[in-house]
């Protein structure tokens, strides 16, 4: 993993500023090289590289480092440096690369052999080799003295943490891949991912049509709908849906919001709601011939307008920003949200808004949908 591109010296951060990558300790070519070619070849019981592959790699990569630093080079992205080998004209990705794969389940076998054995909690199968389900979650971080389950890395800590067989983590590895792959939006809320997993209720004796159209969604999953809520809200009972508000810091993976079981039906409730207040206070645009706002706007509106309350200070903000998730929680769980409070909110911030100049070049429609919004809350809580 090389990082986002476009520093200056990134050319420079490759084999080093000597080009002796073997003697300057921060240049990225020495660690890949520790870390990861050097494995390669050394790793006995499957050596993936013939004696003298792991330095004839790192010496090509030398020749290629300033074709690179090229393309190594937008800040916007984060880099892979991915390593295949050509077989017949087709370039081989190392999960399509028997070697590789060969290579990789030997390395598997050899930790499961070394690690503890015990009796899977799910499968029940026992005497069996048992992994953690941090493997797939990263909830739980052993090398760190300040995060839970223990404070050291030894067996006792480590068991505190669900262990699993491998089969049961291999079904739960690839839920999680499914989710990421089709399931999980990137930054729709407060720069946070939003994950839903949906969950079947029933297969047997569902129409025909029914089974196909929602074989379909999870099939398409909704990574690249603009409209996530309202395609939600157009599936059959079938389903009901568990939301995952998280975030990406680093190595963890931060929980700011989980909502389960809600069903289609509350969704197109939601809906009805959301369509009877904004249709009143005029929010619906012209150039769309008075078409009703989706979900994904109502939504939208009631936390921007919560979150949009904040002052300049980051506590301020994250402080509003928790107000705004929790009234989403509670709209989407099915509970009743403190319209009151919320009103509290707005008046003593509004007229401090009245000094904002951006705020007041569209003051108007603001204050329409801060006034959509309470009635949204209020006919919510009613219905």
């Amino acid at each position: 993993r090389l990082g986002k591109g476009g520093s200056r010296d990134r050319i420079k951060k490759l084999p080093g500023e000597s080009r002796r990558w073997q003697e300057e300790k921060d240049s990225r070519f020495r660690k890949l090289n520790n870390f990861v070619v050097k494995g390669f070849e050394d790793y006995k019981e499957r050596p993936l590289f013939a004696p003298g592959g792991a330095g004839a790699v790192m010496d090509d990569l030398v020749r290629q480092a300033d074709r690179l630093g090229e393309l190594w080079s937008d800040p916007k992205c984060t880099y892979l440096l991915v390593f295949g080998r050509e077989r017949e004209g087709r370039f081989l990705w190392p999960g399509e690369d028997p070697l590789v794969v060969g290579y990789f389940r030997a390395r598997l076998r050899e930790t499961l052999e070394k690690g503890r054995k015990g009796t899977c909690p799910h499968c029940d199968a026992a005497d069996t080799p048992l992994l953690n389900l941090d493997k797939t979650f990263p909830f739980a971080t052993f090398d760190k003295k300040s995060f839970l389950p223990g404070v050291e890395s030894n067996a006792s800590a480590q068991a505190k943490v669900l262990p699993l067989c491998k089969s049961c983590l291999a079904v739960y590895t690839r839920g999680r891949q499914a989710m990421d792959g089709r399931f999980t939006v990137y930054k729709p809320v407060f720069d946070l991912r939003l994950s839903v997993i949906p969950e079947l209720l029933g297969s047997k004796g569902l129409p025909r049509a029914l089974a196909k159209g929602t074989e379909e969604f999870l099939s398409r999953g909704v990574n690249e709908e603009e409209t996530f809520f309202s395609l939600l809200a157009e599936q059959e009972e079938a389903l009901v849906y568990h939301f995952l508000f998280w975030e990406q810091n680093q190595a963890q993976e931060r929980v700011h919001l989980m909502v389960e079981d809600v069903p289609p039906s509350r969704l197109k409730r939601l809906t009805a709601r959301w369509n009877e207040a904004e249709a009143v206070w005029g929010l619906r645009r012209q150039e769309e011939s008075g078409k009703p706002m989706t979900l994904d706007q109502g939504l939208a509106s009631t936390l921007w307008s919560i979150a949009d309350l904040a002052g300049a200070s980051d506590q301020d903000r994250l402080w509003f920003r928790q107000q705004a998730l929790s009234v989403l929680g509670r709209l989407l769980g099915g509970e009743t949200v403190n319209v009151s409070f919320v009103k509290q909110l707005f008046v003593s911030r509004i007229p401090g808004r009245f000094a904002d100049e951006k705020w007041m070049q569209y003051g108007a429609v603001n204050m329409r949908r801060l006034a959509a919004v309470l009635d949204f809350l209020t006919l919510t809580n009613e219905r």
